[in-house]
């Protein structure tokens, strides 16, 4: 893998995270607003109340990942172009599918990641 896939693939991962902490906080603040009725009626432990909150989180992070990581490329994409990064790279000789080549393997790889969250984890 060249340096420059690896340049953009680590952007595209860091901002990815980014966007999936804040919307994943978001949605945990909301879960937690509504389970915490719940939690004071029964009476539930803190340590219950957590644990019932945290056990959501692989179900929001099915819906969330899809769409922060359409905001994260988004995101790459615009900071490379104000920059001029884009510019360079292809004036550089390389051809459109080759810079495209880092997004395709980082779309790859998150959505093994969501079918494996999907099919695995929410379930469980």
């Amino acid at each position: 893998m060249a340096s420059i896939d690896k340049y953009i693939i680590k952007k595209l991962f860091i901002s990815l995270v980014i966007v999936c902490i804040a919307m994943l906080s978001l949605a945990w603040l909301t879960q937690v607003l509504r389970m915490l009725d719940e939690a004071i009626i029964r009476g539930a432990s803190i340590p219950v109340f957590l644990s019932l909150t945290i056990s959501v989180m692989p179900n929001i992070l099915a819906q969330i990942l899809p769409l922060a990581l359409f905001i994260s490329t988004v995101f790459v994409l615009n900071n490379m172009g104000k920059d001029n990064e884009s510019i360079i790279i292809l004036s550089s000789g390389i051809s459109n599918f080759r810079t495209l080549k880092p997004f395709l393997i980082f779309a790859t790889i998150t959505s093994i990641l969501l079918l494996i969250l999907s099919l695995y984890l929410a379930p469980a």
